[in-house]
C-alpha cells in the first residue's frame, strides 16, 4: 500500500513539472519511459543526420529541459525509478555530446544541449548554421 501511495506521489509530481513547463497547455502526460524514449529518438535522429532546420532542432531539443526539471526535482530523487531514469538519460546525453563540436558553440540557452552544434546533419540544418552562425558542418 505504501509503495502505491509513493508511486502516486511520483506521478503527481511529474504532472506538476510538466504542467508548469508547458504552461498548462499539454494534452498528454509523460512518464519516465516516455521521456527516455523521446530523448533517445531525438538523439537517434541526430546520429542519422538531423534533417530539419535549426528552429525545429531547437524545438525538438527543448524536451531535454523538461527532463532536467525531472532529474533535479527533490521529491522525485527519492524513488528507485528516478535513479534508473537519470542513468539512462545521462547515457543518451553522452551519445549526443559526441555529435557536437567541442570548440564551437551557439550562444543560445543556458544548457549544453542548447549551445551544442552538430558536426554533421541534413541540408536544412547545415544551411541554417551557415547563414545564422557562419559555421560550416558536414552534410550527412
Amino acid at each position: 500500500m505504501h509503495n502505491n501511495m509513493f508511486n502516486q506521489e511520483i506521478n503527481e509530481e511529474l504532472i506538476k513539472i510538466q504542467e508548469s513547463f508547458f504552461c498548462n497547455t499539454l494534452k498528454s502526460r509523460y512518464g519516465y519511459s516516455d521521456l527516455i524514449n523521446m530523448w533517445e529518438q531525438f538523439t537517434e535522429e541526430c546520429i542519422e543526420g538531423y534533417g530539419w532546420n535549426i528552429y525545429e532542432y531547437d524545438n525538438d531539443v527543448s524536451i531535454r529541459e523538461l527532463i532536467e526539471l525531472v532529474i533535479s526535482n527533490e521529491k522525485l530523487k527519492l524513488s528507485k525509478e528516478h535513479k534508473y531514469f537519470k542513468k539512462k538519460i545521462h547515457n543518451i546525453d553522452d551519445k549526443l555530446k559526441l555529435l557536437f563540436f567541442d570548440e564551437v558553440k551557439r550562444n543560445t540557452g543556458k544548457f549544453w544541449w542548447n549551445r551544442g552544434i552538430l558536426k554533421e546533419a541534413g541540408e536544412e540544418y547545415m544551411n541554417d548554421l551557415q547563414d545564422e552562425y557562419n559555421v560550416k558542418i558536414k552534410l550527412k
